[in-house]
C-alpha cells in the first residue's frame, strides 16, 4: 500500500504532466493562428539562432548558415559573408512574451516614431555586437509575433570605430570597454532604414509579402535569390 507522500507525490506528477500537455496545446495553436513565432520569442540566448535558420530556410534561397566564422552566413555562389541581427518586437515588462509581443498588423506598433503608442516602451531597440570588420553585408530582422522587417545594410555604410560619427554612416554606439570595433546600432539609425529591404506577415501556415505603409497584407511571398537582392541594389 502506497503512503500518502507516495500517492501525493504522484498526484503531483499527474497534475505537472497536465499542465505540460495543456500549455504545449496552446503553445501550438498560438503557433498555427495569431503567434506563428512564438517558438522563438519564447528562446533568450538562441532566439537569434532561430532567426537564422528561418532566413535560410524560408526566406532566402541562397543564404547558407556557417559555423566557426565571425559571420553567420555567406551567399551561395559568391560566398560573400553575412551576418544577421535580431530585435524581438516587443513591449517591456515582465509579463509573459503572449502579452508583450507585438503583432506587425498593429497599426500603432510606433518603433520608427517615439510619439506613437510603444515609442519609449519597447523592450529593446539595438542591434547588438556589430563588428563591420567582420562582414560585407548585414541582415537586420525586426521580429513581430506574426511578421518580420528586414533591412539589408553593406558593411561600408557602418561606421568601423563604435562611438565614432562619420556623415552618411550608420552610428554604432560602444558596446564593451576598450573594444573600438564593436557597438550597437539603433533600430532608429537613419542610415538602416534607408536600406530598409521588405515585409513579411506570417499568417500562420504561409508567407504574404508585408507593406509597410498602407499596413496591408500582399502577394503570397515567394522566396527570393539573396544575390540576385545584393546585385539588384548595390551593382556587386
Amino acid at each position: 500500500m502506497m503512503s500518502k507522500n507516495e500517492i501525493s507525490n504522484k498526484n503531483i506528477e499527474e497534475l505537472n504532466e497536465i499542465i505540460k500537455i495543456a500549455l504545449e496545446q496552446k503553445k501550438l495553436i498560438l503557433r498555427e493562428t495569431s503567434f506563428p513565432y512564438i517558438d522563438i520569442f519564447s528562446l533568450s540566448t538562441n532566439s537569434g539562432e532561430e532567426v537564422e535558420k528561418l532566413l535560410s530556410n524560408e526566406i532566402f534561397t541562397d543564404l547558407c548558415r556557417v559555423s566557426n566564422k565571425n559571420h553567420d552566413h555567406t551567399t551561395k555562389n559568391t560566398k560573400k559573408p553575412i551576418e544577421t541581427k535580431l530585435i524581438r518586437m516587443m513591449v517591456k515588462g515582465l509579463d509573459s512574451y503572449e502579452s508583450r509581443a507585438i503583432s506587425i498588423l498593429d497599426k500603432d506598433r510606433g518603433y520608427l516614431t517615439k510619439t506613437k503608442k510603444y515609442g519609449g516602451n519597447i523592450s529593446t531597440t539595438t542591434f547588438q555586437q556589430i563588428k563591420p570588420k567582420e562582414f560585407e553585408f548585414l541582415l537586420c530582422v525586426i521580429l513581430f509575433k506574426d511578421g518580420m522587417d528586414i533591412f539589408l545594410l553593406p558593411s561600408n555604410m557602418i561606421s568601423p570605430l563604435a562611438k565614432n560619427r562619420v556623415s552618411g554612416k550608420a552610428y554604432i554606439s560602444g558596446q564593451h570597454k576598450g573594444n573600438d570595433f564593436e557597438g550597437q546600432l539603433n533600430y532608429n539609425d537613419e542610415i538602416l532604414t534607408k536600406h530598409y529591404l521588405l515585409s513579411i506577415y506570417n499568417g500562420g501556415n504561409k508567407l504574404y509579402f508585408f507593406d509597410r505603409e498602407s499596413q496591408r497584407v500582399g502577394d503570397k511571398y515567394i522566396k527570393e535569390s539573396i544575390e540576385s537582392v545584393i546585385n539588384e541594389k548595390f551593382g556587386i
